[in-house]
């Protein structure tokens, strides 16, 4: 009993002991394994140091690259900046301004040796220079360009001014020409809207042409006056642009509504257009105005002709010569009413009138021809005809008269040559003849 006791104390002594030397086993176990995972995380952190050189070194290297690109950049600015300087350099001294001139140069330098400095100093990004420029740089040259700016302008204005008393004093002399020109103009004024006295000749019409030019060149048409408009719009008229006219009247009118030539010429070049009814509107406004005017009722009672109210006209025009006894163009325009409506007698004595005032219009003598003719008395009719052609010799109407004259007399082979001289000259109805007598 007593060996099995001992025994049992041994084999559970065993057992005892046996996992306790397994534990101290599995302890140097984990010392081995956890000195292995030390030797494993110097090894990882010696190429983790590793990488890092490489990855500093690349990082060194892209801020090289970097760098140069940004010196080149710089460069390219400040020989950028330069070429800018010598332009605005070489613009001010062609002005005069050696001052701006230097204080420009003088900034720049300036600004070329900040940011030397700063790209020695300072690794250069794009942003940062775009910042330097902004703050240092905008500023003065916003201030150099207006400057400049401002120079140029009183340069400027001051050339103008020198311009604009020469040609002040050209239009003084153009309109001391036009003054003697004075009547003949009035006359075509007065001639209102179906009768024209003889053309200004080209001396004259270039003498016109110099007043617009001068008035245009002497001042910006934003500042033009009321008679400044009117001007143009007479200088439009002498060179046959009657819309141009219109449109320079009608600003004058804008300007000064209560001058009735303004009115009357703008219904003059209306008539040309043959706007008759327009007309007749503006020199209602003209008469309204200035109800003494003989001309305005002369040129209404014209553009009533033209429109075939024949009585309505003659009233006008009876108006116009109670006003002006010696209104010559009224007289003419009245006696084309009275012919109009067959009362050639009235027609004649106003035609008769007309001459005594104005022996030198070949429309007059023309007119008062055609009455004759319509009346019979052909030697009287072809008297006043060959007075007519012997002002005019091209008067294209006078050859139809002449025509005319000539058919009735039974000789229409000179009626004819007659018709085809008016067809030559302009007279297109005078092809109707032709095609009737001259086949």
């Amino acid at each position: 009993m007593k060996y099995v006791l001992l025994v049992f104390i041994l084999f559970c002594n065993v057992i005892v002991t046996f996992p306790q030397q397994n534990s101290v086993s599995q302890e140097e176990m984990d010392l081995i394994l956890l000195k292995q995972e030390v030797k494993n995380l110097r090894d990882d952190l010696e190429r983790a140091e590793a990488h890092l050189n490489e990855m500093r070194e690349e990082k060194v290297a892209q801020y090289e690259l970097q760098y140069d690109k940004m010196d080149s950049r710089l460069t390219n600015f400040i020989w950028t900046m330069s070429l800018l300087v010598a332009v605005f350099t070489g613009i001010l001294t062609f002005l005069g301004r050696d001052l701006l001139k230097k204080s420009i140069e003088k900034y720049f330098e300036k600004q070329a040796k900040e940011l030397t400095a700063a790209k020695i100093n300072t690794i250069i990004t794009e942003d940062w220079l775009k910042t330097q420029v902004e703050e240092k740089a905008e500023g003065q040259i916003d201030q150099a360009v207006k400057t400049l700016q401002n120079e140029f302008k009183s340069e400027s204005k001051k050339m103008l001014e020198e311009e604009k008393a020469k040609m002040l004093l050209h239009r003084e002399e153009a309109e001391e020409v036009l003054k003697s020109l004075k009547a003949k103009r009035e006359e075509l004024e007065r001639s209102g809207i179906t009768e024209k006295t003889e053309s200004l000749n080209p001396e004259e019409k270039k003498k016109v042409e110099e007043y617009e030019e001068s008035l245009e060149r002497s001042k910006d048409k934003e500042d033009f006056t009321a008679d400044d408009w009117f001007w143009k719009g007479k200088a439009d008229t002498e060179k046959g642009d009657f819309e141009g006219a219109i449109q320079s009247y009608t600003r004058a009118i804008s300007l000064d509504a209560s001058n009735h030539y303004f009115w009357s010429n703008r219904a003059y070049a209306k008539s040309e257009l043959e706007k008759h009814e327009e007309a007749i509107k503006d020199l209602d406004e003209a008469i309204r105005i200035d109800p003494k005017d003989s001309r305005s009722f002369n040129n209404r009672g014209s553009a009533k002709n033209e429109l075939g109210r024949y009585k309505e006209a003659i009233k006008d025009l009876d108006e116009a010569i109670r006003l002006n006894a010696k209104e010559t163009l009224a007289f003419t325009n009245r006696g084309y009413a009275n012919s109009a409506l067959a009362l050639y007698d009235k027609a004649i004595e106003d035609f008769d009138k007309a001459i005594e005032l104005n022996p030198d219009s070949s429309t007059q003598y023309a007119r008062r021809s055609y009455a004759y003719f319509m009346l019979d008395n052909l030697e009287q009719a072809e008297k006043d005809i060959k007075k007519a052609l012997k002002i005019e010799s091209d008067h294209n109407w006078s050859y139809h008269i002449l025509g005319l004259i000539k058919h009735k007399q039974g000789h229409t082979k000179e009626a004819c040559e007659a018709w085809k001289k008016a067809l030559e000259f302009g007279f297109e109805k005078a092809q109707e003849k032709l095609d009737e007598f001259c086949a």
